[in-house]
């Protein structure tokens, strides 16, 4: 056989995109949310979380597609699209995560203000603060404990690669 020093023609020279069963697809979970109340519980058994000035979005990553909703559910990955490239490099093929996103400036404190002056575009400080692991790999996580949940969180956070844009908090 001759060469014409060509790679063989493989379609349309797109890279074919990951697909996940659709029944392993995660559905879209509204996220717990915080209570006000007038004093701090005791106990040794109480997690306590940073409060960021932000937006709560739980990101659904299923194979090559990333998709961030709302506190509310509705799909808000053209907001924040420098978030939703960064989930291509969290280390799972399926996961629904909880966690907030927030403009952080230059102090290190977080600006809802800023957020929204740069909200749709792909601002470097804007961040993804991620608390929590919701599924992973096709399997609910909620029922078990936070703890748990979160130490598989850090781990995985933890793996070489992931981006800068997501942070475990």
């Amino acid at each position: 056989k001759k060469s014409n020093g060509k790679a063989p023609s493989r379609g349309n020279g797109k890279a074919q995109a990951k697909k996940v069963p659709r029944a392993l697809i995660p559905e879209f979970v509204e996220p717990e949310l915080a209570t006000l109340d007038t004093e701090v519980p005791t106990g040794r058994n109480w997690l306590h979380e940073a409060k960021y000035d932000g937006y709560r979005i739980i990101a659904r990553k299923a194979g090559d597609d990333v998709t961030l909703f709302s506190r509310s559910g509705l799909d808000w990955t053209v907001r924040f699209p420098a978030i939703a490239q960064a989930l291509q490099t969290f280390p799972a093929e399926i996961a629904l995560i909880d966690g907030e996103v927030a403009f952080v400036l230059p102090s290190g404190l977080t600006s809802f203000k800023s957020l929204q002056e740069h909200i749709d575009t792909p601002n470097p400080a804007i961040r993804y603060f991620v608390f929590d692991l919701l599924s992973l790999d096709g399997k609910d996580w909620r029922k078990k404990k936070l703890m748990e949940r979160r130490a598989q969180l850090a781990k995985l956070m933890a793996t070489r690669g992931v981006s800068p844009f997501l942070i475990y908090a």
